[in-house]
């Protein structure tokens, strides 16, 4: 899993979290959260965890949690490495025993979409609703989705594999480069199966026609373009046939 840093700094009698005031924050189960009290406004305000607002139960929440260095001074972090035992729901709160500076910590909000994906902050970074760290997440976050569908724009850089018995594609495709297709196997390279009453292929130059291969076979060519024959030319009654030769 992963770890992740958030700058704890105090203004207006509350924690800053990276910016945002007392924001309520969600958790990952089997993830390391470092909250980071350098700042000298955390002068005897050492961040820790209760399983009730503001400590109203008084007392503190320790399971997973660490505490190094002095509030306000150079090291000082409170580290909580959650897990599936974490209390659902905790709070993060001043150790001064004074004031509300804090809010909720809590799991919800995290695997609980089809994509099981992590929710991103929710409206503004200084809003009260739930929040996650995500300008600190990493790719490992992400949990391969299992079916549906994705929408939006998506780049992809790098190498990508599509495993499957079929890839369905309902837009115009535009490479930037030559397309190559390779076939390391036994059957056909490319395999055209056209079932509309269209055209089966055409292929164009700037936009001009240059081979056409209309609905049940016959092929026509543009005028300045010649096919250049190899063979025999054979003619039925429902189609044409061409063997072609480079």
């Amino acid at each position: 899993m992963s770890t992740f840093t958030y700058i704890v700094k105090v203004a207006s009698g509350k924690f800053t979290i990276d910016g945002s005031s007392a924001p309520k924050l969600t958790f990952r189960d089997g993830d390391t959260f470092v909250f980071d009290q350098a700042d000298a406004s955390n002068s005897g305000h050492t961040l820790q965890f209760s399983a009730t607002s503001n400590n109203s139960g008084s007392s503190e929440y320790t399971t997973g949690v660490t505490k190094t260095g002095t509030a306000g001074q150079a090291g000082s972090k409170t580290q909580i490495v959650t897990s599936g035992s974490t209390t659902d729901t905790i709070y993060y709160y001043s150790g001064s025993g004074s004031g509300d500076y804090g809010e909720e910590f809590s799991n919800s909000g995290f695997n609980t979409t089809t994509e099981n994906l992590l929710k991103p902050i929710v409206g503004g970074e200084t809003t009260a609703e739930k929040w996650g760290p995500m300008i600190n997440q990493s790719i490992d976050q992400i949990v391969p989705k299992s079916g549906g569908t994705f929408s939006g724009d998506l780049t992809v850089t790098g190498d990508m594999t599509v495993s499957g018995t079929t890839t369905t594609v309902d837009t115009t495709l535009t490479v930037s480069d030559a397309m190559v297709v390779n076939n390391a196997g036994s059957d056909v390279g490319i395999k055209v199966n056209s079932t509309s009453t269209g055209n089966i292929m055409q292929l164009q130059d700037n936009g001009t026609d240059v081979l056409v291969v209309a609905d049940g076979g016959d092929i026509s060519t543009g005028t300045t373009n010649k096919i250049k024959q190899k063979g025999a030319f054979m003619q039925s009654s429902t189609h044409q046939a061409m063997v072609l030769g480079g």
